[in-house]
């Protein structure tokens, strides 16, 4: 816990150049995507080994890794650059890097409902309204639309995984 302190301290003492903060995200969204393909190949291994659909949720799917929370925490983080990428036109993922990060962003958020982290699924949740909210100031039908299918996306993922609902009714109870 303690590179939590010792990194963003040591970047604030010398700033980095333009280039080197695009490596850093870079670096930081390649492990993202590295982390969850590795933890997504472990609980297939896991699944076709037992039939046991829970190895794709929560701890379960997490464990050997790093705590679920804190991990739906970097890939909101992950989804909240790429995001500002796309607002700012920038062509940080190369040629088809509209494309890339819409993706990024879709599996990214994919892996945060699947780590089951009731925090992580409330941020990833006020990143998207926010983001619409920001959208709809200068395309007020397209961030409507948004934040509909944001609230309609939370239902079904309510109604149709179990594991998650599970997850979210223990904590009201």
């Amino acid at each position: 816990k303690l590179s939590l302190i010792a990194f963003p301290l040591l970047y604030a003492s010398r700033p980095l150049a333009h280039d080197r903060v695009k490596h850093v995200f870079l670096a930081f969204i390649s492990g993202g995507v590295l982390s969850s393909l590795i933890l997504l190949t472990r609980a297939t291994i896991n699944f076709l080994a037992s039939g046991d659909s829970s190895y794709f949720f929560y701890e379960s799917l997490s464990k050997y890794l790093i705590h679920p929370s804190y991990l739906a925490m970097y890939l909101n983080f992950a989804i909240c650059w790429l995001l500002i990428q796309l607002k700012d036109k920038n062509m940080v993922l190369g040629r088809y890097s509209f494309k890339l990060s819409i993706l990024l962003i879709l599996f990214f958020s994919l892996m945060v409902v699947l780590l089951s982290s009731k925090l992580g699924m409330i941020t990833l949740a006020l990143i998207y309204m926010s983001s619409f909210i920001y959208y709809s100031r200068k395309k007020y039908i397209i961030g409507i639309i948004g934040i509909v299918f944001t609230a309609l996306a939370g239902i079904a993922i309510f109604k149709f995984v179990p594991a998650v609902a599970e997850r979210i009714q223990n904590s009201i109870h």
